[in-house]
């Protein structure tokens, strides 16, 4: 059985990204413009608020960055596109030691206990992992891994 499974991204996983910089990015660089045009007289402080500003922005965006990859599932592995550094690997099904799918618990609200999970996938000393939240077809993905690595004629009652 020959399916190839493409991520796609989840929109709400896109607003997060385009907020999360704005609502940090917009800050630092009104900062970086007035200490700018700021005139010479007590610039330590407006400095070193800059330069907070600039880190948590530039960390945000570096940490946001790294979790931008699509995955493609298909026949022959693994394929791994990471958006921003433009590299590209492959993982073939061979070199998948374990996939296992830790879940976490979240207290939301005193009445409600959420749960994720995300698959981690060791290969080669190294690890991957993608979180449900960030891929609409996220369930797709993790059954059509589950079913090339450990085969389609395997019953198993939950992926």
């Amino acid at each position: 059985m020959e399916v190839e499974v493409v991520s796609k991204f989840s929109f709400s996983y896109f607003l997060y990204g385009i907020f999360g910089t704005l609502l940090l990015g917009i800050p630092a660089l009104f900062t970086d413009l007035w200490l700018f045009f700021a005139n010479s007289y007590n610039l330590l402080p407006r400095f070193i608020l800059a330069i907070v500003l600039n880190f948590f922005a530039g960390f945000f965006i570096y940490v946001f960055s790294k979790g931008w990859k699509k995955i493609t599932i298909g026949p022959s592995g693994i394929i791994v596109d990471y958006l921003f550094k433009r590299e590209q690997i492959i993982i073939p099904y061979d070199s998948i030691t374990h996939i296992y799918r830790p879940v976490y618990r979240m207290q939301r609200s005193q009445f409600d206990t959420g749960t994720t999970s995300e698959i981690i996938i060791e290969y080669n000393n190294t690890s991957l992992s993608f979180k449900p939240d960030y891929y609409t077809n996220y369930n797709e993905l993790r059954a059509t891994l589950y079913n090339y690595k450990y085969g389609f004629d395997r019953q198993r009652s939950k992926y």
